[in-house]
């Protein structure tokens, strides 16, 4: 679809951008892909750890929050 195609153009044309990572990241969440929500988020902190600290409180992430890996991604400073 085309926010598939926006994103992955985005991540391509600009690979260091957490932003991105973190959007997309929030898409795959709010459509319960799971494992690739938390690939790309795992990603946006690794390009700057304030990605942290958005998504302990976004919603978006609720179909994740709960997950193991979500909650050491983001717990007491992420493992990243």
């Amino acid at each position: 679809d085309k926010a598939e195609s926006f994103y992955t153009k985005s991540m391509k044309s600009n690979p260091k951008n957490s932003d991105t990572h973190y959007n997309y990241a929030c898409l795959q969440s709010l459509r319960n892909n799971q494992v690739k929500a938390l690939e790309l988020l795992t990603k946006a902190v690794e390009l700057d750890k304030i990605c942290i600290d958005w998504a302990k409180t976004d919603e978006k992430f609720d179909s994740i929050k709960d997950l193991e890996e979500f909650k050491e991604l983001i717990g007491e400073g992420g493992k990243v």
